[in-house]
């Protein structure tokens, strides 16, 4: 991430606290991730084409091999139809006549389990991805680089509250807020409404 001295030097020049780099470089990474776990935005989503997949009326897909920093899935349908699978809670997998649901997804653990009524084995899968923050020099952050001010707040707000300095962090956090409300409404939707 080219942005992340930039945000390191604001984070030291907030809290005046560069003695303790190794707990800055641990907020800006969680900054980074709250961020991005603010909202479904359109810019963390990820297309994955899936072939050779096995037919069977349950299919399962390991989503930390396939997906690596998966955070949810958008769309899963077969690949060139117009079928999207319903998502549902794994106590609704039978109707209220106790036939087992079809068309439908669940997860279980790090499982994405599919159960269709005919299993296909091309699958289309939209989902929304974290940004990889280790090592956090490497970060790859649309939201860092498009709005650094953001970051380096919620880490300064992490590190004034580690030392103390309750007033100050109250102060910073407010900036903060008017930063995620431009960052919301910037990146929800694709198109202005």
């Amino acid at each position: 991430m080219s942005a992340y001295s930039d945000i390191r030097d604001e984070v030291f020049g907030f809290t005046n606290r560069s003695d303790l780099a190794a707990e800055t470089d641990f907020a800006i990474k969680q900054a980074i991730r709250a961020a991005h776990k603010l909202g479904t935005f359109w810019r963390d989503l990820v297309k994955l084409e899936l072939t050779s997949l096995a037919t069977d009326q349950l299919q399962s897909l390991d989503m930390s091999t396939l997906a690596p920093d998966f955070k949810q899935v958008a769309i899963i349908g077969p690949t060139g139809q117009d079928l999207q699978y319903e998502p549902i809670q794994i106590t609704e997998l039978y109707d209220q006549d106790r036939y087992a649901r079809t068309d439908v997804y669940y997860g279980i653990g790090t499982n994405l389990m599919i159960r269709a009524a005919n299993p296909a084995s091309e699958l289309t899968l939209v989902y929304y991805k974290l940004p990889n923050i280790n090592p956090i020099s490497s970060t790859t952050s649309w939201i860092a680089e498009m709005y650094p001010d953001l970051i380096s707040l919620w880490a300064s707000a992490t590190i004034l509250n580690m030392v103390g300095e309750q007033e100050v962090r109250q102060r910073v956090e407010s900036l903060a807020g008017i930063a995620v409300k431009g960052l919301i409404e910037d990146n929800t939707t694709i198109v202005r409404r």
